[in-house]
């Protein structure tokens, strides 16, 4: 629901439409702006001649087409009629309140060419999107009506299997907006938006050096003043692609980004440029950089990247002995900088190493006061896969160290080890189980240590014949081990269940089962919530009709509390038309909500070729 931001007299509005615009105001019984008469016709006998003039246009170019003149073609005519509606109804302690929103789409364009696709293509297309919305609560009511009519979107691509590409754009949009209801001020509004575009994408040097010009530019207007807005943004940018050798390639962009406000006589703008390249001197070694600078209004941010990636020499089967990666990044902004480096080695196919350094430094302004900030981390860890007949063993380890400065600072220790184990080849299906351990310790003038052990096992099997059975489960405990007198510890197990089963008659039916468990204790408090879940899906049940059911509860033991969702959904097909219902369901306490959703759509395509 949209409101007037502000209220505005009479005197003063009449003021601001002799200052702001050259027809004078109109104002009815019940002391509404209406808008001035010569203003409102202008507007409709600019969207009439637009309309009028997009409309002699096809069919001057039908007639061409049709007499052979300009070797043309109409290749399709395609689109989509269609309506939505949706209900929400709440009930609160003997309270009812709903919203009712009603809704029609069309959609129709057209495609076809000159002489042949190559040398021009083009794509005309118009929609319509009309939406009525009701809300009532507590015997009140408001109605808003919100209509878009896109009353042409064209785009044609020239010379497109030549070097010098085209690419051309044109649209104009509608949209308005009433409102009214016994307690809600009523308004109306309608904003009218243009926009242009093109792209030019030459080919130069053999392929080797290609260049790009992009332009885009769209004006939006709002016709009621008390909704100011008059703005037209902006878009520019030039790219480059060259190929120096058949190793080394480099781009670049130049982008620009405008806003003007008429109203405020404000304009804003945005700059950017682009950089990359890669070169790869031998078979072993690549080399990429990327570089971005961004320059807005009092800020200004640079993030550029190096890679080196490396492979070792092979042994005599030609495996790859190991592997050698570094990155290094920077990024700056006005009031920040950091610097992070990043090597990944890999001694042997099973054995891998990580070392992160990362360094940053800023401040932070606020209020007058100028917070210095500074941050380093650094982690190194190692990891082990084994592949065996039978079985995947995988192990790692890791350790963090983060240290954080500013006018209080702390610091923070982290050790992570898992082991995970995986069956393969095995007729009744596989199995795996993992665990991992964390440990992670805060220093600062509060102390805390936390110990995270986490266990999850996963089963796929289909040795029941026609079924597919797939089960994950998980467990995690966190326990406070600060020696403090209150430490909060927590428990989760959440188990999830899948079974598919296939007839032979080709029908499915997917029924998923799931239950989980939150538990939270201390010394002199516990609390646990449970929740239960059942879903049931068919597809194509029967012929393109597919059904899928879902029922869901929530109990916490401490409050005493029962929570309950329910969802259903339809669709079906019938030829050409489509139609989806679903209702989903909820209560909590005394509250219930019922929402209803219904779709149906109607698509069509003429082929003229």
């Amino acid at each position: 629901m949209r409101y007037l931001p502000y209220q505005v007299s009479e005197s003063i509005l009449c003021e601001r439409l002799q200052h702001s615009s050259p027809v004078p105001a109109r104002w009815d019984r019940r002391g509404q702006f209406v808008g001035s008469p010569q203003g409102v016709s202008t507007s409709r006998a600019t969207d009439l001649r637009t309309s009028s003039a997009i409309a002699l246009l096809l069919v001057f170019s039908f007639l061409l087409f049709q007499s052979n003149i300009l070797h043309a073609q109409f290749k399709t005519i395609q689109g989509s009629l269609g309506g939505q509606y949706e209900n929400q109804n709440y009930n609160f302690i003997g309270t009812t309140s709903s919203y009712d929103r009603y809704r029609q789409l069309a959609n129709v364009g057209i495609t076809g060419y000159l002489y042949n696709p190559n040398v021009a293509e083009f794509n005309l297309q118009t929609r319509f999107i009309n939406t009525n919305s009701t809300i009532s609560n507590v015997g009140n009511t408001s109605k808003e009506r919100n209509t878009y009519l896109n009353y042409y979107d064209f785009s044609a691509d020239l010379l497109r299997s030549t070097r010098y590409p085209l690419s051309v754009s044109l649209k104009r949009d509608v949209s308005t907006i009433d409102v009214s209801g016994e307690f809600v001020p009523s308004f109306s509004n309608k904003i009218l938006t243009n926009g242009h575009g093109f792209r030019f994408s030459p080919s130069l040097k053999g392929g080797s050096l290609n260049l790009s010009f992009n332009y885009d530019g769209t004006k939006s207007e709002s016709l009621n003043p008390l909704i100011p807005l008059n703005q037209f943004n902006r878009t520019m940018q030039l790219g480059m692609d060259m190929s120096v050798s058949k190793k080394t390639n480099i781009g670049m962009e130049l982008i620009q980004r405008d806003r003007q406000d008429y109203i405020s006589q404000k304009n804003y703008r945005t700059r950017e440029v682009q950089f990359r390249g890669f070169t790869q001197p031998d078979d072993s070694n690549h080399v990429s950089v990327s570089a971005n600078f961004l320059n807005e209004s009092q800020i200004d941010m640079l993030n550029s990247n190096m890679l080196w990636n490396s492979q070792m020499a092979g042994d005599m089967n030609n495996q790859v002995a190991g592997q050698f990666r570094w990155s290094k990044n920077f990024a700056f902004t006005t009031y920040e900088g950091q610097v992070r480096d990043q090597l990944d080695i890999g001694f042997s196919p099973e054995w891998r190493g990580l070392f992160i350094l990362s360094h940053s430094e800023g401040r932070m302004k606020g209020f007058g006061v100028v917070t210095p900030l500074r941050t380093t981390t650094a982690s190194a860890g190692v990891t082990h896969l084994k592949e065996l007949e039978r079985y995947q063993l995988n192990f790692s380890s890791h350790a963090t160290y983060n240290r954080f400065q500013s006018h209080s600072s702390y610091q923070t220790l982290e050790g992570i080890a898992s082991g995970a184990i995986r069956t393969k080849g095995f007729s009744l299906g596989q199995v795996s189980l993992a665990e991992q351990v964390t440990v992670r310790r805060w220093l600062s003038v509060f102390p805390q240590t936390l110990l995270q052990n986490s266990v999850s096992t996963t089963i796929e099997s289909n040795a029941i014949p026609f079924v597919f059975l797939h089960t994950a489960t998980s467990y995690l405990l966190t326990k406070d081990l600060t020696d403090r007198p209150f430490r909060l510890n927590e428990k989760n197990l959440a188990f999830l269940a899948d079974a598919t089963y296939r007839w032979s008659n080709g029908i499915v039916v997917m029924l998923t089962l799931h239950y989980g468990v939150n538990r939270t204790w201390s010394e002199n408090f516990g609390r646990s919530v449970q929740n239960y879940g059942v879903s049931l899906q068919l597809p194509n049940i029967l012929d393109n009709l597919n059904l899928q059911g879902r029922v869901a509860k929530t109990f916490d033991r401490l409050l005493r509390t029962h929570e309950f969702t329910y969802d259903a959904d339809i669709t079906y097909s019938w030829r050409a038309i489509a139609v989806t219902a679903r209702w989903v369901g909820y209560s909590f306490y005394s509250m219930r909500r019922n929402d209803v959703y219904i779709t149906l759509s109607r698509p069509f395509r003429f082929d003229l070729e």
